[in-house]
């Protein structure tokens, strides 16, 4: 409040009872304001009178008792805002800590949100390999299957290869028995022939013999027969 006792122009009036006494004051502060300080001085003043020790005092007394009070309350409420000032200022700083630990954070959110934004990048191109790659999975799953198809035909087909390879065989070892058994006639006709051969040579020989016997016969007969006509025989060839 300013200028109690000297108000502006435009200050604000008001009544107020203090100690039982009605007094004006004007101030360029709100009439709740001033109704707020008169209560106060009251409330001393009364707290002064309750006291026997004051009840002699003259005004001036009174006066430097109230005001004594007052500044005791003022002291208190100095002493009071102080801790409350230290309180603010620790809670400044806290407020200022927290402020950098916030700011650091923030930096790191960012670094955090790059990486996450990053990571979801990777992430995407991921997703699209594996779509990618689930796409030749199944093209592959397809080529697999035909081959499969093919697999089973060949095996198949291989089967009936084996079972015709094993009629061959059993085939080839039946013309193999019958190839033994000609082969067995064929040295026993060879065998035969030979024997034949002895015997045409045997007899070859013998007619020879005879041949010649009877050559040596004729020519006997040749000497004394000379006009007589001798038939010889020809060499068989």
């Amino acid at each position: 409040m300013a200028n109690i006792g000297k108000p502006n122009i435009d200050a604000t009036k008001l009544e107020v009872v203090i100690a039982g006494e009605i007094v004006i004051l004007a101030a360029d502060e709100s009439p709740e304001y001033i109704q707020r300080l008169a209560r106060y001085i009251d409330k001393k003043m009364l707290e002064l009178s309750r006291e026997k020790k004051v009840v002699s005092f003259n005004s001036f007394a009174k006066t430097l008792l109230i005001s004594i009070n007052i500044a005791d309350d003022l002291f208190k409420e100095i002493d009071a805002n102080e801790g409350i000032r230290l309180d603010l200022a620790n809670i400044q700083a806290e407020h200022t800590k927290l402020r950098d630990e916030a700011d650091m954070l923030r930096s790191a959110s960012r670094v955090t949100n790059q990486k996450l934004d990053e990571q979801l990048n990777a992430n995407s191109k991921l997703f699209k390999e594996v779509g990618t790659l689930k796409a030749q999975l199944s093209e592959t799953e397809e080529q697999r299957n035909d081959i499969s198809a093919d697999y089973n035909a060949l095996l198949q087909e291989h089967q009936s290869i084996l079972t015709e390879i094993e009629g061959v065989r059993k085939a080839n070892e039946g013309l193999l028995r019958n190839n033994q058994s000609l082969v067995a006639k064929l040295e026993e006709l060879q065998k035969s022939n030979q024997a034949l051969k002895d015997e045409l040579t045997r007899a070859n020989s013998e007619v020879e013999s005879a041949r010649l016997e009877l050559d040596s016969y004729i020519d006997s007969f040749s000497a004394n027969e000379s006009n007589k006509q001798v038939f010889k025989f020809k060499k068989s060839t």
